[in-house]
């Protein structure tokens, strides 16, 4: 695994090579993988578990982080 950058692929990158740059770096950025309106819809999803869901209270967890753990199916989540 190199160090030290993470590279950013654009999103017609072949599935070939992001799995070569996967192996080879254990991670990436697809940029502009999704629209605008895609994340606003996502963001419309999770907002209600996020806001139900208890923010860290502590330097560790961070004073605006929250987790939600379990399983998301069955959760009114997507479209």
């Amino acid at each position: 695994m190199r160090q030290g950058h993470i590279r950013i692929c654009a999103p017609e990158t072949s599935s070939e090579d992001l799995a070569a740059i996967l192996e080879q770096d254990g991670c990436l950025v697809l940029n502009n993988f999704l629209s605008s309106d895609q994340v606003d819809a996502i963001d419309d999803d999770l907002k209600p578990f996020v806001e139900a869901t208890m923010r860290s209270n502590s330097e560790f967890g961070g004073f605006k982080t929250t987790r939600k753990c379990g399983r998301w199916h069955g959760q009114g989540l997507g479209r």
